[in-house]
């Protein structure tokens, strides 16, 4: 595992309690709060490497992080 890749790790271990509390803001049906966690972490993984903010639950209540893509 190189850096990055276990940078990612620690940071979904330490949030991921909270990514999933925001994922249930979204909806209580279990196998959809699934599907979005799981769609956060592709996004969180593909813009990681250009991850600046502190604070991954603000970036994702304000959808301001390149790692969290605004859907089209």
């Amino acid at each position: 595992m190189n850096e990055l890749e276990r940078q990612f790790a620690q940071t979904v271990a330490e949030q991921k309690s909270t990514i999933y509390t925001v994922c249930y803001m979204f909806s209580q049906d279990a196998d959809e709060v699934n599907d979005l966690f799981q769609e956060v972490l592709v996004n969180l993984w593909k813009g990681f490497e250009n991850f600046e903010h502190p604070s991954i639950p603000a970036s994702l209540l304000t959808g301001k992080s390149d790692a969290v893509p605004q859907s089209d």
